[in-house]
């Protein structure tokens, strides 16, 4: 069975990461995973809520899950490639979950008494290449234009690199994000030999151990395995070119004028539009007229 999301006619793929810790049948390496970053030792897979929004996606892809357990919310992200500004897209998306809970719980913001809210905290997990640091945290205050002055506001964002070697203390409490790691790492080793990106994933598939937590289920959704890496891979690629470093790779005008592109439409959340320009020539270039970039 297929764990692609449709809304309406379109049909869109899961990141890997969140098909293995995102997933309603899979709470229990959901719950792994909290226990492993948290030092915690809940036993209860059934006490965890997801509640990840549904209109979340980049490039059709999901990259995110959001749960509740024992009163702290939790947002897990999957990153691989490095963005700074991850606070503030974890403000906004704070805001989206908090809404619809106080909804669903039937909160009222003029309440006599104070809404309960759950405890939040957000996780990125990245496995960008080249990093080499375990843990960093990104901080909302950072991004203010006068970070020196006494804010109103402030959101740690922890990220924690999970290539393989990283982390090790984490990989030894969650097998399955261990077995992901070397996943990932034996595609990056074998397309480092010249492998193309298909063959690479069943070379990476197959090598898992037998004793290995995901190697089932990867081989009997390899087809949909490799849609998810192919997609990824493309996404990888217009997010080194728009936002590493916040300059584009090349120093060709019109280069810089396509990443502005990009940029307004993923701002202004114009999913579909940013697909089409990444593959039509002339809608991209409708685009870049509509926008006066040319």
């Amino acid at each position: 069975m297929s764990d692609n999301i449709i809304i309406g006619n379109r049909q869109y793929k899961d990141r890997l990461f969140i098909f293995l810790f995102g997933k309603e049948e899979r709470k229990e390496w959901t719950l792994e995973l909290y226990n492993a970053i948290n030092g915690t030792d809940y036993t209860d897979a059934s006490a965890i809520e997801i509640n990840t929004l549904d209109n979340v996606l980049f490039m059709g892809m999901r990259n995110d899950v959001s749960f509740i357990i024992d009163g702290n919310l939790s947002l897990f992200e999957h990153q691989s490639t490095f963005n700074p500004n991850m606070p503030l897209r974890m403000l906004e998306y704070l805001v989206d979950l908090l809404r619809r809970y106080c909804e669903e719980k039937n909160y009222n913001y003029y309440m006599a008494s104070g809404i309960p809210l759950p405890n939040p905290r957000f996780v990125v997990f990245s496995n960008w290449e080249g990093d080499n640091q375990d843990e960093r945290t990104l901080r909302l205050s950072d991004m203010f234009m006068n970070p020196q002055e006494e804010v109103s506001i402030e959101l740690y964002v922890r990220v924690l690199n999970i290539n393989h070697g990283y982390n090790k203390h984490i990989m030894q409490r969650c097998r399955p994000l261990l077995d992901y790691s070397i996943f990932v790492d034996t595609i990056r080793e074998c397309r480092g030999r010249g492998m193309d990106l298909g063959s690479a994933i069943d070379r990476a598939i197959d090598g898992l151990p037998d004793d290995s937590m995901i190697r089932g289920l990867l081989q009997s959704n390899r087809t949909e395995v490799k849609g998810m890496l192919e997609t990824e891979n493309d996404a990888k690629k217009v997010l080194d070119m728009v936002y590493y470093n916040g300059k584009v790779e090349g120093k060709a005008e019109g280069h810089k004028d396509v990443a502005k592109l990009y940029s307004i439409l993923i701002n202004e959340k114009r999913h579909d539009d940013f697909e089409k320009a990444l593959s039509n020539e002339e809608y991209m270039n409708q685009l870049l007229t509509q926008y006066g970039l040319i």
